[in-house]
């Protein structure tokens, strides 16, 4: 059972990831310097590791880097039935997909201490996780490695958190999702039929 200290904590933790999200918009480091370069060949490494790995083995998941980017981010979209959440309260089954973007940050070789670098977000305000606030349109991720995470690495992971598969009831995003997820014995139905991505 979650405590209401372990929600402060993460809606704390979410809180102070979303003040320090411009950090996300600032431009790539000068390519003149080392770390410019360094940066650039790992985000273009980065993205053709997973296009010709992963994403040129699966129909189940379509990501592409979004122009003049570096390409640091990208738009994803998951072949998955989700939860949603409607305005009068019910939740329903929806067919999917699930969309978003994937943001990494541009300082990724040297990032801020305690700082992400990476964010996921989904488009939708009624997408029904513990791992996502609706009100930011924020997917939390849980602890990853710090530093440069590796786009293909990275799909696996979040594939395992909109497929209902990870699903954080310790620290969740959304306190009133785990209530719903814990306790409605219908609440994964139709999710748990979940395909491999190839």
């Amino acid at each position: 059972m979650t405590d209401a200290a372990d929600i402060q904590f993460s809606l704390s933790d979410l809180m102070d990831e979303l003040h320090n999200l411009a950090g996300f918009d600032d431009g790539l480091p000068d390519p003149s310097t080392a770390e410019g370069r360094s940066t650039r060949e790992f985000f273009a490494n980065n993205w053709e590791e997973a296009r010709e790995g992963l994403l040129s083995r699966t129909q189940r998941v379509r990501v592409r880097p979004l122009p003049g980017t570096g390409p640091r981010s990208f738009s994803y979209e998951f072949d998955r039935p989700y939860k949603r959440k409607l305005p009068e309260g019910m939740v329903e089954l929806a067919p999917g997909p699930v969309t978003g973007t994937i943001r990494y940050r541009p300082n990724v070789l040297n990032p801020d201490p305690g700082s992400r670098s990476v964010m996921v977000f989904v488009d939708s305000d009624r997408f029904y996780h513990p791992n996502y606030s609706r009100s930011h349109g924020v997917l939390c991720i849980g602890d990853i490695p710090p530093g440069p995470f590796p786009l293909e690495a990275l799909i696996e992971h979040v594939y395992g958190i909109v497929s209902y598969q990870n699903m954080d009831s310790a620290n969740p995003a959304d306190p009133e999702a785990v209530r719903y997820f814990s306790t409605d014995p219908e609440a994964l139905e139709g999710l748990t039929d979940v395909e491999p991505l190839y």
